[in-house]
Parts: C-alpha cells; sequence; structure tokens
C-alpha cells in the first residue's frame, strides 16, 4: 500500500506538548477564512484570490486535498482547549521525487509563541518519516523575519530569493540527510 492509500485510510494525529495537528473539519472553516482575510496575514500568504471570496470555497479547496492528495493539510489545533488556531501543510506533494512544499499560517493572536516552530517541525517530521520525502521547500517573504526564523530554527536553509508578482520571496529548503530532528 503506498502513502496515499494510507493517508485516505486513516489520517494521521500529529502531536507535541502543545499542538495537535489533524485533519481538517468544516467547523474550522470560520476561524481559518478570519485568519487568512487578516490583513497582517494577508501580506505574507499567496491564496489566489478565488479561494478567498467566501468561507465555505476556502473549506471545499481544502476539503478537496484530501480526496487528490496532492496537498496534505492539518489544522494546527491547541491541545488545552481543541481550539483550531492556524493550518500547517505539505503541498504539491510528489511521492516518485520525494518532495513537497511546506505552508503554514497561524492566527495573529498566536504570534510569537513559538507555536509555529513547533508545528513546523512536526510537519516537516512527519515529511521525512512516514511520507519518506528526500526534500521539503518553503518560500517565505523577505520583509516576513518571523517566518524566516522559524524555518531556520527547523532545520531549513536558505537558497535565494525569488522574484515573485509583488514581493521578494527568499526560497528555502530542508534535506531529509542533513535534518537533525528531536
Amino acid at each position: 500500500m503506498d502513502h496515499k492509500e494510507r493517508l485516505r485510510l486513516q489520517f494521521p494525529v500529529l502531536e507535541s506538548e502543545r499542538l495537535r495537528l489533524r485533519r481538517l473539519e468544516h467547523k474550522d472553516s470560520e476561524i481559518l477564512y478570519a485568519c487568512i482575510m487578516a490583513p497582517q496575514v494577508r501580506v505574507y500568504t499567496a491564496f489566489k484570490p478565488h479561494t478567498l471570496l467566501f468561507p465555505d470555497r476556502l473549506m471545499r479547496y481544502l476539503m478537496d486535498s484530501y480526496r487528490h492528495l496532492r496537498d496534505v493539510h492539518f489544522a494546527v489545533e491547541w491541545r488545552e482547549t481543541g481550539d483550531c488556531i492556524g493550518l500547517c501543510s505539505l503541498q504539491r506533494w510528489d511521492p516518485g521525487s520525494g518532495s513537497a512544499r511546506l505552508g503554514y499560517l497561524l492566527a495573529p493572536e498566536w504570534w510569537n509563541r513559538g507555536i509555529a516552530t513547533e508545528a513546523v517541525k512536526l510537519i516537516t517530521g512527519f515529511g521525512f518519516e512516514q511520507l519518506e520525502l528526500r526534500q521539503i521547500e518553503a518560500f517565505c517573504g523577505e520583509a516576513n523575519l518571523a517566518s524566516r526564523r522559524v524555518l531556520e530554527k527547523c532545520g531549513y536553509s536558505e537558497q535565494g530569493s525569488v522574484g515573485a508578482a509583488f514581493v521578494t520571496q527568499l526560497k528555502y529548503t530542508c534535506d531529509r540527510t542533513l535534518t537533525v530532528r528531536g
């Protein structure tokens, strides 16, 4: 049985002391939509405008990914309360090449608490250990210093800049053979 079939049969739950990364549920749509639409989040995300029109459209887009498994989306849940506080994903997953692209976002009120770092460590470990990825790449805006620090703390290395439509993006990669997890 391949990795995609295993995920279809039983989607994993990833846990740390403070967080639970789990399959998205419809009840998460309002908080994720509010999070993505927050001005301080929008400046750093690359969601296509058509996915942002309505919460139900965003949720259909995210839930559709479970059928095709081109992206693996996890709700970031605060364990103490069970509240969804963000999203963490392995996107553009290509089992053949062993690669995927990391994406994550948190509601602004949860920033600067080490939560993004904790979530990225969980999903990176999952990608390497369970999906047997060889490399995970991530992009973040050059001005997004907090996200750059998250990636560096989690073992990602800056590979240079990429011109984008509105802002300069920095490309980061994390290689399975170079990563020390723990």
